[in-house]
């Protein structure tokens, strides 16, 4: 059986002190560059493995992070944690995922389980858990960070990007384009970012003049099955729409098969967008109108603010990145 390869080892090897060799593997500022290098280099060849346990013991830090989503099934979630684990490994750290399904228990479970991991944060992606019960898990536990979801006490911050004003973008594209009788699939009520893009949809409503009674909102999943059946429902009942804005690209996704199966044209009969600009979106036919969020960015900015709270370092408490309008053939 190979020996294991220990941190004295590294050091005589690298012709350096074990505190020099703990610095590097640690991260420490107070090593010179061509020292940091050399050690790395042995460590490299040797194939050492710090003792995580005794590591965490030593510093009350271990080095990982939790990231909850709502629902990794979505393009967008998974963009959001790609960009979280690139920050974390680029700072020294590891993620450990959890998927809540946007089940309220499990988002419970979850942030248990990762708090029994002795995790260092969490990264909360659009959680569903009131305010009240998410100080409550957290309080004297780890600090954690929200995303797509305004900051709330306790949290170290809130990175999101500005949802309300990506559907204004929609909203007001439609409007120039000479369409007057809008629809928003807006959603399950409730869930994550549901109020804040309705208000956002309400809003751009009236800037354009429109009557916003006049405006069809219909509740919806959050998925493509959701936009299936909103879609179909406002084929049937309301036939006078001329474009329809939908929470998400899945959604719109949905919306789109609903107007094959109708018989509706998209977009002579019906102008479709969605929100998100995921992958998907450029590759259905018509290639979807929509609005781009800094996805991976969001989860790059959450963990940089958690890590940098973590490191003592000053941060913004709540960062809002720009959304940015992708006009493609739904609704040119």
């Amino acid at each position: 059986m190979r020996q294991r390869i220990t941190i004295a080892d590294v050091a005589r090897e690298a012709g350096v002190s074990t505190q020099t060799v703990s610095r590097v593997v640690n991260n420490k500022d107070s090593v010179r560059p061509e020292t940091r290098r050399a050690v790395l280099e042995v460590i490299e060849r040797l194939g050492y493995q710090p003792n995580s346990v005794a590591r965490s013991l030593a510093t009350n830090r271990t080095l990982t992070l939790g990231v909850v989503v709502s629902d990794i099934s979505n393009p967008y979630f998974a963009d959001v944690v790609r960009g979280a684990e690139d920050a974390a490994r680029e700072r020294g750290y590891h993620v450990f995922l959890c998927n809540t399904d946007q089940d309220l228990q499990r988002e419970v479970e979850a942030i248990r389980a990762l708090q029994g991991r002795q995790v260092d944060g969490v990264v909360l992606c659009s959680p569903r858990l009131p305010e009240e019960e998410l100080m409550e898990l957290f309080q004297g536990r780890q600090e954690f960070v929200l995303v797509g979801r305004e900051w709330i006490e306790n949290a170290v911050g809130s990175v999101r990007s500005d949802s309300a004003g990506g559907v204004g973008l929609v909203v007001e594209h439609m409007v120039t384009r000479g369409l007057r009788k809008l629809a928003f699939a807006a959603g399950r009520p409730g869930g994550p970012g549901h109020r804040i893009r309705l208000a956002g949809f309400k809003e751009a409503i009236r800037a354009a003049g429109l009557d916003i009674e006049s405006a069809v909102i219909l509740p919806c999943a959050t998925g493509h099955a959701g936009g299936y059946q909103a879609a179909s429902e406002l084929i049937e009942k309301h036939p006078d729409v001329e474009g329809l804005i939908c929470f998400n690209d899945l959604v719109a996704i949905g919306a789109l098969r609903a107007c094959v199966e109708h018989g509706v044209r998209v977009p002579e009969e019906l102008a479709v967008a969605g929100i998100g600009d995921i992958a998907l979106a450029s590759l259905v036919q018509p290639q979807l109108t929509t609005v781009s969020h800094p996805r991976h960015g969001l989860g790059v900015q959450a963990v940089s603010m958690l890590i940098d709270h973590l490191s003592g370092k000053e941060h913004e408490r709540e960062i809002l990145l720009k959304p940015e309008l992708i006009v493609r053939a739904s609704a040119p």
